[in-house]
């Protein structure tokens, strides 16, 4: 037995609710557009990252000039905590910020 051949639709018809809603574009404002480098959206971490510099010397100088290398390290460390508080610590600085 064989079932009578039917025409297949060539479209289905859907309701105006299943239809795919329209994405919303976002637009960048232009502060967000430029973007900035790392050490200027965060300038303490520039700051704390430096510190590393005279450790690093340290090695590499005799004895007499260690204490003062480390002083500067010690000094680098405090001033980007210091930055890093009157930032705050979750508010990263953008380029529409004048402080």
């Amino acid at each position: 037995m064989s079932h009578p051949a039917r025409p297949l639709p060539t479209a289905l018809p859907t309701p105006e609710s299943a239809a795919p809603a329209p994405h919303p574009t976002l637009v960048p404002t232009a502060a967000d557009a430029t973007s900035w480098p790392w050490y200027r959206s965060e300038p303490w971490l520039a700051v704390e990252l430096s510190a590393f510099v005279p450790l690093l010397v340290v090695i590499a100088f005799p004895g007499r000039f260690q204490i003062a290398l480390l002083a500067l390290a010690g000094l680098l460390v405090v001033l980007g905590l210091v930055m890093l508080v009157r930032q705050g610590p979750f508010a990263p600085r953008r380029p529409s910020d004048h402080r």
